[in-house]
């Protein structure tokens, strides 16, 4: 996921919580050091959504989205098709998985790198034709 996603999240998680802007701070500042979420790096951006879900904030993304964008379509689209779990997190896991990405970047489908979303895009396909293969 791109920085503007996390800073994104973690405004609609301090929303749907119904956190104040003191208490949000208060919580940025306990799980980070900062008071705002544009100073934080990727990995205090994560450690702050994992805060959030401790904190009970559901993450909107367990349902499979459509994409916004036509390699995030292609992407959704690919990933129904061969997927078990077909989630947005178990999605996201794979990208992981295939971009040999940390653990704590959250990767989102619709912003990533031609580079990237290509590699996606193939491994997604060598899956489908292994699939096809085994019936």
């Amino acid at each position: 996921m791109s920085r503007t996603g996390a800073i994104a999240k973690i405004h609609v998680a301090k929303k749907q919580l119904g956190l104040d802007d003191a208490t949000y701070r208060a919580v940025l500042h306990r799980v980070t050091g900062q008071d705002s979420a544009a100073r934080l790096n990727d990995v205090q951006l994560g450690n702050v959504i994992r805060e959030f879900v401790r904190l009970g904030w559901k993450d909107g993304g367990a349902e499979l989205r459509f994409g916004r964008t036509p390699t995030g379509r292609l992407i959704r689209i690919l990933w129904r098709d061969v997927a078990r779990e077909k989630s947005e997190t178990a999605l996201r896991s794979m990208i992981r998985r295939i971009l040999g990405l940390a653990e704590e970047v959250i990767p989102e489908p619709d912003m990533l790198s031609v580079a990237d979303a290509s590699k996606v895009v193939e491994a997604l396909k060598a899956m489908q034709r292994r699939r096809a293969g085994a019936r």
